[in-house]
C-alpha cells in the first residue's frame, strides 16, 4: 500500500474514533502520572488557582470551538462520526484566519487538562501525538473538500493557513450567530471538559492525601453543566427539528 494511501486508511479510522481517542489516552496518562502529583507552591489556595487557569486554557479552546461553529454554515463543522460531510464552504470568520479551527479548539481544551499532570513533559508528549493524530484526519478532510469544491478549496487553501492563524485575513461572518446550533451540538463537549477536570481532581486529592475528597467548586462546576446538559438532551430529543437547523 502507497503512504498516501496508508494515510488516506488513517485518516479515516481517526476521524471515526476522534471523540474517544483521545479522552481515554489523556485519562490513562493521568492515573500514570498519580504519583507526582503535589500541592502547587504547597498550598491548597495557590493549587486551585493553578486548577482555574488550566481549566481556563480548556476553556479558551472550547470558546474557539463555539465562535467556528456558530457561525459555521449549515451542513458543516458537525459531529459526524461515519463520512465526512460538507454541504458548502465556510471561508469567512475564523475559517478566514486558519482551515481547522475546531482542532485548535481541541488542542487548547487537550493543553489544558495535561498541564494538570503538573508535569511539562506530559504537555509536550500529548502535543505531539495530538499532531500524529489529527494531521492525517486534515489531510483526508482536505481530499474530500478538494474533491467537491475543487477551485473553489483550492484557492482557499493557497490562501489561507493550515494551522498557525493569520489574523490579517479577517473576514467578518456572512451568517449571524446561531445559537441554537451552539447548544445542539456542542454541549456534549462542554460536559466532557467540566468532567474531566472534576474527575482529575479527584484523582489529584486521592493522590496527595489518599481520600477521595468532593472539592466544593468542582463538584458545583460539575454539576451544574451536567444539569444543563440534560435540559439540553430533553429539548433536543422533544423538538427533533433542531437536526434540520443545526
Amino acid at each position: 500500500m502507497l503512504l498516501n494511501e496508508r494515510i488516506t486508511v488513517a485518516g479515516n479510522l481517526f476521524f471515526k474514533y476522534r471523540s474517544f481517542v483521545f479522552p481515554v489516552g489523556l485519562s490513562v496518562l493521568m492515573v500514570l502520572e498519580r504519583r507526582h502529583f503535589y500541592y502547587f507552591n504547597r498550598s491548597h489556595t495557590y493549587d486551585l488557582i493553578f486548577e482555574l487557569i488550566c481549566f481556563a486554557v480548556a476553556l479558551l479552546g472550547f470558546s474557539i470551538r463555539l465562535i467556528a461553529v456558530g457561525y459555521s454554515r449549515a451542513g458543516t463543522s458537525g459531529r459526524n462520526m461515519k463520512s465526512q460531510r460538507a454541504d458548502s464552504l465556510n471561508t469567512d470568520g475564523l475559517y478566514s484566519i486558519v482551515r481547522n479551527p475546531l482542532y485548535i479548539g481541541n488542542l487548547f481544551g487537550i493543553i489544558g487538562f495535561s498541564m494538570l499532570s503538573q508535569n511539562y513533559e506530559i504537555v509536550v508528549i500529548n502535543v505531539l501525538l495530538f499532531s500524529c493524530f489529527y494531521v492525517p484526519i486534515i489531510m483526508r478532510e482536505e481530499q474530500f473538500l478538494l474533491d467537491n469544491f475543487k477551485e473553489e478549496f483550492l484557492e482557499y487553501a493557497i490562501c489561507t493557513p493550515a494551522i498557525i492563524p493569520n489574523f490579517r485575513l479577517w473576514k467578518k461572518p456572512q451568517l449571524k450567530f446561531n445559537y441554537l446550533k451552539l447548544f445542539y451540538r456542542e454541549h456534549t463537549t462542554l460536559l466532557g471538559i467540566a468532567t474531566a477536570f472534576f474527575a482529575a481532581e479527584m484523582l489529584r486529592e486521592f493522590s496527595m492525601n489518599n481520600i477521595f475528597v468532593l472539592d466544593t467548586m468542582w463538584t458545583s462546576i460539575f454539576t451544574v453543566t451536567l444539569l444543563f446538559w440534560m435540559v439540553l438532551r430533553i429539548f433536543k430529543k422533544k423538538f427533533k427539528t433542531m437536526d434540520r437547523i443545526a
